[in-house]
Formats: structure tokens, C-alpha cells, sequence
């Protein structure tokens, strides 16, 4: 079975040594129409990186013909927890997870998706103790839906262009 190349995609977490545009030069030189950007340093340092920094981004995806079909959040080697007892940790998990579908909306990527932690498999939490996490969180998230916030976990699987 032959593999359509539209359905392939390279990711930004190998080129991490690279400047972004030798990342973009290499997907359009392998004939790669979508890439996943590794929301991290030096490229996509979500606590860093500017809504006009992001938007540069976006032209310099344009003028390449390439599209992001993925945003993934740094979950492993950054403390990223949205489980943590400690308040301060969890309240910059969730932030950061905020910001990475802020930054998949300005980048106009297809499904904004942002990639985020199987929480129960991950965590190595009890069942219990992942649904009690989850019950907090949709109600984070109707909370911010309320006060016109982007939701936390949804993923926003629009196709429509803003």
C-alpha cells in the first residue's frame, strides 16, 4: 500500500541544535507539505515567544507552503504536570498547555491540536485519582469558557478559517 506524503508529517524535535528555517527548508525539500512543531526551546518557547514572533512564524510557513497540523507542547524534560499537589506547578501547567492552543490558533494550523499527557497512563495515577483530576479540570474549563478564556483540554478540531 502505497503512503500519500499529504498524510505525513515532519516534527521539530530533532532539530532542536538547527535554526527553525533549516527545520521548514528540509520539510519542503523532502516534498513534506505538514509539520508538528515541538513547542519548545530554541523554536517555539511557549513562556518566551511573542504573538508577533508567532506570527512571523506563520508567514515563514506560507511562503514554504507548509502547514502545522500539530502543536506538542515540552511535557518530558520541562515540569509540566497538570496533576501536581504543588499549586504553583499545576497552576503553570495549565498555563502553558493555554498558551500552546493559543500559539496553535495564531499559527492557523488545520485542527489545532495540541498534543497533551494521558493523564491516568503518564502520571502513574489511580483511576480515582485521574477522574478526580479530570472532574477538576472540566470545571476549569467551563469556568474559563464562562469568563471567554479558550478551554484547556478541547481539543478545537474547527476546519473553519478565522
Amino acid at each position: 500500500m502505497r503512503v500519500d506524503r499529504n498524510r505525513i508529517a515532519l516534527g521539530s524535535y530533532h532539530y532542536f541544535r538547527y535554526p527553525l528555517d533549516y527545520f521548514l527548508d528540509t520539510a519542503v525539500e523532502l516534498e513534506v507539505s505538514a509539520v508538528e512543531l515541538w513547542a519548545a526551546a530554541p523554536h517555539l518557547c511557549l513562556e518566551l515567544i511573542s504573538d508577533r514572533e508567532l506570527r512571523a512564524i506563520r508567514r515563514q510557513l506560507r511562503d514554504r507552503g507548509l502547514r502545522v497540523c500539530c502543536v506538542t507542547p515540552e511535557q518530558c524534560t520541562y515540569p509540566v504536570n497538570l496533576a501536581a499537589e504543588e499549586e504553583a506547578l499545576r497552576r503553570y501547567s495549565i498555563q502553558t498547555f493555554q498558551r500552546a492552543i493559543q500559539a496553535a490558533a495564531l499559527l492557523e494550523q488545520a485542527s489545532r491540536l495540541v498534543m497533551l499527557p494521558e493523564m491516568q497512563g503518564q502520571l502513574g495515577l489511580s483511576p480515582a485519582a485521574a477522574a478526580s483530576i479530570r472532574r477538576r479540570l472540566a470545571l476549569a474549563e467551563e469556568r474559563n469558557r464562562q469568563n471567554g478564556y479558550l478551554p484547556l483540554l478541547t481539543a478545537l478540531l474547527s476546519t473553519k478559517k478565522r
